[in-house]
This record gives C-alpha cells, structure tokens and sequence, in this order.
C-alpha cells in the first residue's frame, strides 16, 4: 500500500457532465494529479494526488472556468497495490469474452 491525498472540492455551478468535463480538464491542467472525479448532482470534485495540493491555486483553477470553488477538504487516502509483492501466488479469475453469439466464461492464471 501506499498514500496519496485525496481532495474534495464542493464546486457551485456545474448543471451536466459537460460541467464536470470542464473541472477535471482544468484541475488536470493546473496539477500532475493521479485522478478527478467531479459530480454535478453531489456538487463536488474528488482528487487524488501524491502531493498535497495548493488550495488557493485550485481554487484559481476552478474559479476561473467559470463555477465558483467552496469548501476544500484533503485527507489522506490509501491505495492498494494491485500486485503482491510479498508473497507470489497464482489465482484463477473469471474472464468473460463474447464469442460468435454467446458469452463465454473462462478462468485465467495471474500471479506466480
């Protein structure tokens, strides 16, 4: 596992997911962040980040797409690896493809 900072940004303005396009192109733009998520109907914009950001500078980012940035709250956030290091081993997942007129279901191998 490792940490990253995760940043909510209530946002004021946004009416559609085309809103929601426009603040995460600006924080995109603004900031080497890791991902951003905005919801119009919640009113708010998640970020994650390695580094904490800078709030006025966010705030500037956001204001000046034309949506008004409100409260900032940042806390730490833990991501999981997605591979095990410690110890190998082998699993079986289930994969589903389609094929010809039919989903087929197979297990694969990943790990060790």
């Amino acid at each position: 596992m490792f940490f990253m900072i995760q940043t909510t940004v209530k946002v004021f303005g946004m009416a559609c997911s085309m809103c929601e396009a426009h603040i995460n192109d600006a924080v995109r733009g603004a900031f080497p962040v890791e991902k951003v998520t905005s919801s119009h109907s919640k009113g708010e914009t998640v970020i994650l980040s390695k580094e904490p950001l800078d709030e006025n500078a966010l705030r500037a980012a956001i204001d000046a797409t034309g949506y008004t940035a409100g409260e900032i709250h940042a806390e730490t956030y833990k991501k999981r690896d997605c591979f095990i290091s410690e110890k190998r081993r082998t699993e079986l997942i289930p994969v589903a493809r389609f094929s010809g007129h039919r989903f087929e279901i197979n297990k694969i191998h990943i790990g060790g």
